[in-house]
């Protein structure tokens, strides 16, 4: 038997073997049928999957969310796929935009909060021939220094 986790939760599956007419060798096949390394218990598609939970969201919610759908995934398996996954990511920079950028609070509260606690942040990045483009929005901290999420390309 094997465990594997699928896109809705861990499943323990036979072991598919097949041996060899000619040389008596045995070899397990369940992974190769799945498109998976040897011995690992995490597909890349559901990897993809649990990284891209974690990039949105803290770890603790992202558990959270997988413990609402049926998910028994823990922090550290989302922090690992994240960490996996990012380092197989190349990032460059495009050839239409300079490679500097800028981040700052607008000052916009937010609407229904009294006090005046958290603030609209932007991140925008400068094109070559002139102008800017909106990288990212985030709320953050009004007298701290909150961090933009960048969102979208």
């Amino acid at each position: 038997m094997t465990t594997i986790l699928t896109w809705f939760r861990y499943i323990t599956l036979k072991q598919l073997q097949v041996q060899c007419k000619g040389c008596g060798s045995k070899q397990y096949i369940t992974r190769m049928l799945l498109g998976m390394e040897p011995r690992k218990r995490i597909p890349e598609e559901s990897r993809r999957k649990l990284a891209l939970l974690g990039a949105l969201t803290s770890y603790r919610v992202a558990e959270k969310f997988g413990k609402m759908f049926g998910w028994a995934i823990d922090k550290m398996t989302i922090w690992k796929s994240v960490q996996q996954v990012g380092a197989g990511l190349n990032f460059a920079l495009d050839e239409n935009e300079e490679a500097r950028c800028e981040a700052d609070g607008t000052g916009v509260g937010i609407t229904g909060i009294t006090k005046r606690v958290n603030e609209l942040k932007v991140l925008i990045k400068y094109k070559k021939g002139g102008g800017v483009r909106v990288a990212g929005i985030d709320i953050g901290n009004y007298n701290g220094s909150g961090s933009v999420r960048v969102m979208g390309g």
